[in-house]
């Protein structure tokens, strides 16, 4: 077997890496998934969307679903962030109020990187999340579970044909695996009145999460509409 990946990694984050870069094969034109070795949130779906065959009810439209912020909708995205080609210069790192970890590895994570121009409203959230529910129950109830921000290079929405808002460094997902993205309000955590506080506080800054627009990726919130 082509040695694809490095020595130093074990064999079962080789198997997950040779996973990935077979699903990549398949359709080359997306590429859809970070060859890491880690399976996560993303290369889940890609792997349970060959199995069965199936694609995501994902839609294209631009509908707000009455959901009120000041941020532009897709169309918009680029006329106020910048265009895609030209976004890595926008994104700045910064230090993050409480500590995260990886959802798909458990790593340590203090820096967040994201667009610059949302980085002050998602250092407020994150600041009133941890003076409202403390560190004993944001780990209680998952809240540093982190399934990552901006990526590059782009990459397309799950089931969509449009690049992913997180290619513009405007969008987060928080505990995937209790917030799986087929899931319904019947079972996400975020769904439930344990969250309702974290869900408000999102709103109050101006972001969006798709689990309150559409009732799917209750993890992703994005300071955009839908």
């Amino acid at each position: 077997m082509m040695n694809l990946f490095p020595d130093s990694w074990n064999e079962q984050r080789k198997i997950i890496a040779y996973l990935q870069h077979f699903l990549n094969k398949r359709n080359p034109e997306t590429k859809q998934l970070v060859e890491d070795g880690y399976y996560g949130g993303q290369t889940d779906f890609v792997f349970v969307e060959y199995l069965d065959g199936s694609t995501l009810w994902r839609t294209d439209d631009n509908s707000t679903d009455d959901i009120k912020t000041d941020y532009p909708n897709y169309n918009g995205i680029e006329g106020y962030y910048g265009r895609i080609k030209d976004v890595q210069g926008e994104i700045v790192t910064i230090k993050i109020p409480y500590v995260h970890y990886l959802s798909w590895s458990n790593q340590k994570v203090s820096r967040v990187s994201c667009h610059k121009k949302i980085s002050e409203p998602y250092l407020n959230i994150l600041t009133e999340v941890l003076e409202t529910y403390g560190e004993k129950d944001i780990v209680k109830l998952g809240l540093d579970k982190f399934g990552g921000s901006y990526t590059s290079p782009p990459r397309l929405m799950r089931g969509g044909s449009k690049y992913s808002t997180h290619c513009w460094g405007i969008a987060f997902d928080y505990d995937p695996d209790h917030n799986q993205l087929r899931w319904g309000r019947d079972r996400a955590s975020f769904a439930k009145p344990d969250y309702s506080d974290w869900m408000n506080i999102w709103k109050k800054y101006g972001a969006t999460n798709l689990g309150i627009a559409k009732n799917y990726d209750w993890m992703h919130f994005q300071f955009s509409r839908v």
